[in-house]
């Protein structure tokens, strides 16, 4: 008669490579934040996340500007989603922004699923500040952008 510890030892070694298959599997399945997609549907065409910004300012700053006034982030949802639905430049955070590039236009065609995806996106994802955007920062406000204080 086979002992039941045996039994289950054998049959859990058995099993290992399936179960070490099967963790790999999903490991390496890296799911896509649903505001990722729309964020780079969407938004990425204007608001760069690398590089230097041409018809927007980069994602990265927008987030920081944004997360300096709305440091909460139920706070800095609104704001976002707000802003993309209509856009006005007497509650503008980023002035010198607009006098660069042009008041955004209002982003009607996103639902409000989808503004609250990339908006809830933007609040989750680090973003890496390059170091033109940290002196140019430091240039027009005095200071390194908090992001680049923690560092």
């Amino acid at each position: 008669m086979k002992s039941p510890i045996k039994t289950t030892v054998l049959s859990t070694i058995l099993s290992l490579p399936i179960l070490l298959a099967s963790t790999q599997l999903s490991a390496s399945e890296e799911v896509m934040h649903p505001g990722a997609k729309v964020y780079q549907s969407a938004c990425m065409v204007c608001h760069v996340a690398e590089g230097r910004p041409t018809i927007a300012p980069p994602i990265f700053a927008v987030k920081g500007h944004v997360i300096d006034v709305y440091p909460e982030r139920d706070d800095f949802i609104q704001r976002i989603t707000s802003w993309v639905k209509a856009p006005d430049e007497k509650d503008a955070l980023m002035r010198g922004a607009i006098r660069k590039f042009g008041l955004m236009p209002a982003m009607p065609q996103l639902s409000d699923d989808d503004l609250q995806a990339v908006a809830e996106y933007l609040f989750d994802t680090d973003m890496n500040l390059p170091e033109w955007y940290k002196e140019h920062y430091e240039e027009e406000h005095g200071e390194a952008p908090k992001e680049a204080q923690s560092e």
